[in-house]
C-alpha cells in the first residue's frame, strides 16, 4: 500500500489543517465531493471497456505479445515461447505461470498472445473491477455535507494537548507519520 491518496489530500488541505476541526471536516467533505464528481464525469465520458490505466498497461502488454509464438498444448492451454523465456497459459482457469496475471487479473502479455491464438477477447479476461462501468459505480454516490449548523456542547468540549515548543524552525508542509512521532518522543 502507499500513501499517495493521503499525501494528495494533505498537501491540498496545506493551509486548512490550521482551521479548527469543524472547518477542517468541511474542506474534507468539499475535496472530497469535488474529487468524486471530477471521476465520474470521466467515467461517464469513457467509452473504452476498461479503465484509461488499465486500457493502457493492456495496449502495452499486446505490443510486447506480438514477438510470441504460440502453440495450443491441450485445450485451453497454451506454450507461449519468447526469446528469453517459456510460459504456461491456462485460458480455462485463467492462469499463467509468471504469476502477474493470476495476482493482478490484468492480461500479461502471455495471457493476450495465448487469448489472440484462441480467438478470445482480451476484454473476457479482466476482472469486471477495471471494467468502465465498475469505475462509474465507485463514484455514483455523492458525499453531502452535514446539514444545519455543527454545535459544540460545552461538556464534551475536548481541549487539545499541552504542547512544549520545540527548537528551530517549525515543519508545516507535512503532517509526520506515526513512526516518526514515536521516534521524536
Amino acid at each position: 500500500m502507499t500513501t499517495n491518496g493521503v499525501e494528495s489530500i494533505n498537501g491540498r488541505l496545506r493551509e486548512e489543517r490550521e482551521l479548527p476541526i469543524i472547518a477542517l471536516l468541511e474542506a474534507l467533505q468539499r475535496i472530497t465531493s469535488t474529487w468524486r464528481s471530477k471521476y465520474r464525469q470521466e467515467a461517464v465520458a469513457s467509452t473504452a471497456h476498461l479503465t484509461p490505466a488499465i486500457e493502457s498497461i493492456v495496449r502495452e502488454n499486446f505490443i510486447v505479445s506480438r514477438k510470441y509464438e504460440v502453440i495450443e498444448a491441450t485445450e485451453g492451454k497454451y506454450c507461449v515461447y519468447g526469446s528469453t523465456s517459456n510460459k504456461l497459459v491456462d485460458l480455462q482457469s485463467k492462469s499463467c505461470t509468471c504469476r502477474k496475471f493470476d495476482i493482478d487479473r490484468i492480461p500479461c502479455s502471455h495471457v493476450i498472445a495465448a487469448a489472440y491464438n484462441a480467438n478470445i477477447s482480451v476484454y473476457e479476461l479482466c476482472t469486471d473491477y477495471y471494467t468502465t462501468r465498475y469505475w462509474l459505480e465507485a463514484y455514483t454516490e455523492p458525499v453531502y455535507p452535514v446539514p444545519g449548523e455543527w454545535t459544540v456542547q460545552e461538556e464534551i468540549l475536548v481541549l487539545p494537548p499541552l504542547v512544549i515548543p520545540r527548537r528551530g524552525r517549525k515543519k508545516v508542509k507535512r503532517i509526520p507519520s506515526v513512526g516518526e512521532y514515536a521516534r521524536r518522543r
